[in-house]
């Protein structure tokens, strides 16, 4: 009867890659067009000596992360392929993942990515589409607000999903409700912490049940500047004719609110009532005025 035989298990001395559960297909399923989907395997080193890796795709809508890697004995790394169809027409798609490493027994592996590419609806849409604010003086907050269309069925109201980027903590929101179903986005700028610069951030926007439609890119961007200095010079001629003109309008005219606009802190007004028993003061006090400044 031979002696049983006893011993370590060697492993190979040289690199050598596994793929772990012997992946040799990754199916993504269904992807809209437009949308992101991702999956991940993971490749071990099972030799001695460092191995080095090397990731790429057939297909430019496929990427991978890492693109390349160096795993010492026993060490495990996962490797994530993510999918991103644009302007690619819909139906089966096929692309490869090539894995090239030292290792000396298979030098180059391959595993096939599989794809259904499906066209994506577009269920809403937004006014405006995009939001350039320009100017705002710091210490000053600044509201805009963003209508949101039901383009499947405009008699419903639409309910949405926003991402807003973690960086910027300087933008907040509050979804709102409004008249004839109408549907709003009021985004709300806190400049009280920024410094003066450029700012610019881009706000995601989805249509919860519609599972078939993909997010919408809202751009945001402004300038911050400085709060403006007080003006202590002496006025001309133009600028005292424009401060005289600013005051009627205030006397003339009072302030109203108004909810369906698409800006919040634009302003409508009205005639004031008192306006009708100060005007003929007002008049004679600009002729007056008027002969002073134009008399030096």
């Amino acid at each position: 009867m031979p002696e049983d035989i006893k011993g370590e298990l060697v492993l190979p001395q040289k690199p050598q890659m596994q793929i772990l559960n012997r992946q040799d297909v990754l199916d993504l399923g269904s992807i809209f067009s437009g949308s992101t989907k991702s999956l991940k395997f993971a490749i071990k080193n099972c030799g001695e000596e460092i191995l080095k890796a090397s990731f790429s795709t057939t297909e430019n809508w496929v990427s991978v992360v890492p693109s390349i890697t160096e795993l010492n004995k026993g060490e495990i790394c996962e490797i994530e392929v993510k999918a991103k169809p644009e302007d690619i027409r819909p139906g089966r798609q096929k692309g490869t993942l090539i894995i090239k490493s030292n290792d000396l027994l298979e030098e180059t592996k391959t595993i096939y990515i599989l794809a259904q590419i499906q066209e994506a609806t577009k269920s809403i849409e937004l006014y405006p589409d995009y939001i350039e604010l320009g100017i705002i003086w710091q210490q000053k907050a600044k509201t805009v607000k963003v209508e949101v269309k039901n383009t499947l069925n405009p008699s419903e109201i639409v309910s949405v999903d926003v991402e807003v980027n973690p960086d910027a903590s300087w933008l907040s929101y509050e979804l709102i409700t409004g008249h004839k179903n109408q549907s709003y986005i009021n985004f709300k700028i806190n400049s009280h912490k920024l410094s003066p610069g450029d700012y610019s951030t881009i706000v995601r926007v989805r249509e919860m049940f519609s599972p078939d439609s993909f997010p919408l890119d809202l751009p945001i961007s402004f300038t911050i500047s400085e709060e403006r200095p007080r003006i202590t010079t002496k006025l001309n001629k133009s600028e005292t004719r424009e401060n005289v003109g600013n005051f009627i309008k205030k006397l003339v005219y009072q302030e109203q609110e108004q909810d369906d606009i698409i800006y919040t802190d634009q302003k409508t007004y009205s005639t004031n009532q008192i306006a009708y028993i100060v005007i003929p003061i007002v008049i004679l006090i600009i002729v007056i005025i008027g002969i002073i400044v134009f008399s030096k």
